[in-house]
């Protein structure tokens, strides 16, 4: 039998003594109901699944964003192509006007769904049930 640092090699089992700690450890002491297996309480304590209308609310969210961002973009892409001619860039001004037009249609638009959203909302509110 071989001794390191003092311990016997086939006493000493770091895993071992590392599940032991743990088991003695309060927190990982099932209390409430001891026949419960470990896969069950993992089971019970996992986020609920997501129903159908968080799903919508998400996809709903989701969309907005991306219009906002792609409105966004447009508006940046039309001031860089408005300042890109200002400094005599090499871009016509046909491209400048039509970023422009892309932009200003595109802001329309974005305000006219909102608008269409802001009536859904409030005829849902005012629905009786």
């Amino acid at each position: 039998m071989e001794y390191i640092g003092g311990i016997s090699e086939f006493n000493y089992s770091p895993i071992q003594d590392f599940n032991k700690a743990l088991k003695e450890n309060d927190a990982f002491q099932i209390q409430n109901n001891p026949e419960k297996s470990f896969d069950d309480i993992l089971e019970s304590r996992r986020k609920p699944e997501k129903n159908d209308m968080d799903k919508f609310m998400d996809r709903l969210n989701t969309a907005v964003s991306d219009g906002i961002n792609s409105v966004n973009n447009d508006a940046v892409n039309a001031e860089r192509a408005e300042e890109i001619l200002a400094s005599g860039g090499d871009i016509s001004a046909h491209e400048v006007i039509i970023a422009a037009e892309k932009s200003n249609l595109s802001l329309q638009m974005a305000v006219q769904i909102r608008n269409r959203l802001l009536n859904a909302y409030t005829e849902i509110n005012s629905m009786q049930i």
